[in-house]
């Protein structure tokens, strides 16, 4: 005879988790069942009812009433006792429960009263949440403290799920301290809603995680006490002292901020030692922008102070003048990274010093040239000039790069603007990536006057009145028939003045002398005399036209003591001719 637990399909009254169906009797001892078992199987034990529902499992022994009886054993998979199973469905009591949470393993069972279920398996209670009671035939295995759970059908027979400092664990039944493992003790709990108060094996740590030998001296898990586990993004996790540490980063990642609560947060593949800007803005050296951080003294015109003694992204100065000062003073700084913005300065490069613009300090310091714009301009005079930039005797390798230069018009006579002023500097002096705007130049003076040209000579008087002569037409004796009228005066290159009219005839009463003669420039003649009148004198000679205009003034290729273009002044304006002969006498 073999004894095996043979499965009874009965609905439960109370649906926990059955598929439906219509109720049955209950079987009792000494019926055989047909359908599931075969025919001829005896119930040795009756079943029971539980709280509520109908017990749906009970132990049967097979008798071989017959020649060629089957015995089949209840357990026999698929679908038996302690068979895999994925639901309910599975299995032939319709009761799929997960026996080991920590791999989900799952098995079919059976509901059960205390001491219905076969060795190693205990009858538990796993109702939860104030639902009524559930017994069901549980594995009796070893969970203390080594499964999470969330109620204490997950812990097996006896044992209760209870909260274990920051965690739900399952421990063990206990009746003293001997029935416990070491590092572990005796102890009476509540399970996790309070229902159930019972003695459970307890870590004398009071974790269930950190054990007697965890160093938390040393233990990045467990750094300074249980489970306070140190953690940095794309970092190694350290714990020394008890305190926890950053350690190296993961390859590829940078910690550019320096704040190890966020780790090593910049992601980069190196590719080169050193790192100059460039119009590509690549991030060679990963140190988080486009150059170098170590190197570099950095400018903000909105947040930077003059004052300060650090000069880096997080300290930048406010003017280009005190960071180029700054990095004279250093020895690896020589590079000055300019923030957007507008600079009313004057940059005096120095030899070695290089100036890159185009970043935004808003931004992590990015770079990018279109984006960013880094404007210098400048209106100071100096005597002849105004510069924005002034670059002299540039030896070594010195960059200007990425900025805006402009420079004011010059209002002083004959004075320049330049955007770049560079002299005597070498190939090694860099100009590039900049846009340069001067203004314009001072106008020239205008040249002196030309001299007044010489009066012309005054014109001569007329003759005199000439004696009587011979009968006139008449038969009347008179002198010669006129007084002639005087030359003109001598003028310069045909400028003289007009002949002095001609006097009255003699003999001829009423009538006065010719009028003297015009002329272009010079004086016009005196009128003739008349009878008992006079000639009259000629006038003043008219004053000669004024000079031509003295030409602009011309680019002059030479250059002052300080090294500035002379501009060439207007040249003076021409002499003016001389003035007309005055008029002859008449």
């Amino acid at each position: 005879m073999k004894k095996g637990y043979l499965a009874l399909l009965i609905v439960i009254a109370t649906a926990w988790g059955c598929s439906g169906g219509s109720t049955s009797s209950t079987p009792a001892a000494g019926d055989t069942l047909d359908s599931e078992v075969g025919e001829g199987t005896e119930i040795q034990e009756g079943v029971s009812d539980g709280p509520g529902f109908f017990v749906d499992w009970g132990y049967a022994e097979t008798t071989d009433t017959s020649e060629g009886a089957e015995t089949i054993d209840a357990s026999s998979c698929p679908g038996g006792f302690d068979c895999p199973c994925d639901s309910n469905e599975d299995c032939r009591s319709q009761w799929c429960v997960i026996v080991d949470p920590s791999t989900g393993d799952k098995r079919c069972t059976f509901t059960c009263n205390a001491g219905d279920c076969p060795e190693g398996w205990g009858c538990v209670n796993v109702a939860t949440g104030g639902q009524d009671a559930m017994f069901l035939c549980m594995p009796r295995t070893s969970v203390l403290c080594t499964r999470e759970c969330q109620g204490d059908g997950d812990c097996g027979v006896d044992n209760l799920c209870v909260k274990v400092g920051q965690h739900q664990y399952c421990l063990t039944a206990c009746e003293d301290d001997s029935g416990c493992p070491d590092n572990y003790k005796c102890k009476e709990v509540k399970n996790l809603d309070g229902s159930v108060t019972a003695k459970q094996c307890w870590p004398v740590t009071d974790s269930c995680v950190c054990g007697v030998d965890v160093d938390y001296q040393t233990d990045p898990d467990n750094c300074g006490e249980c489970e306070h586990k140190c953690v940095y993004p794309h970092a190694t996790a350290l714990c020394e002292a008890g305190k926890c540490k950053m350690g190296a980063c993961d390859k590829d990642w940078w910690d550019i901020d320096k704040d190890p609560t966020n780790g090593c947060e910049y992601n980069c593949h190196k590719t080169a030692d050193k790192d100059q800007p460039d119009t590509q803005y690549v991030d060679a050296n990963c140190d988080g922008i486009d150059g170098e951080v170590a190197h570099s003294v950095f400018v903000d015109s909105s947040k930077g102070d003059d004052d300060n003694t650090k000069g880096d992204m997080k300290h930048p100065f406010k003017t280009i003048t005190a960071a180029i000062a700054f990095a004279q003073g250093t020895k690896d700084r020589h590079n000055v990274l300019i923030s957007r913005g507008l600079y009313n300065e004057q940059i005096v490069m120095q030899d070695g010093i290089s100036i890159y613009g185009g970043y935004n300090a808003d931004k992590g310091w990015k770079r990018d040239l279109d984006i960013f714009k880094s404007a210098v301009m400048y209106n100071g005079q100096e005597p002849l000039a105004i510069r924005t930039v002034v670059a002299k005797n540039i030896v070594d390798k010195t960059v200007l790069d990425g900025l805006m230069i402009k420079s004011a018009s010059n209002p002083q006579s004959g004075g320049s603007s330049y955007g770049i002023w560079a002299y005597n500097c070498s190939k090694n002096f860099v100009i590039s990536n900049n846009t340069i705007e001067s203004g314009n130049g001072g106008d020239g003076e205008n040249g002196e006057n030309g001299e007044n040209g010489p009066n012309g000579e005054p014109g001569t008087k007329g003759d005199d009145d000439g004696e009587y002569g011979g009968p006139d037409l008449l038969g009347c004796s008179h002198g010669p028939d006129t007084g002639k009228g005087g030359p003109g005066g001598t003028g310069y290159c045909n400028n003289g003045g007009g002949k002095g009219g001609t006097g009255e005839k003699r003999g001829y009463s009423g009538g006065n002398g010719e009028d003297g003669k015009p002329a272009a420039v010079g004086g016009k003649g005196g009128a003739g005399g008349g009878t008992k009148q006079d000639g009259r004198p000629g006038t003043a000679g008219k004053s000669g036209p004024n000079g031509n205009d003295g030409k602009g003034g011309k680019l002059s290729m030479s250059l002052s003591s300080e090294h500035l273009w002379l501009p060439g002044n207007g040249e003076d304006g021409q002499d003016g001719t001389p003035g007309g002969g005055g008029g002859g006498g008449g």
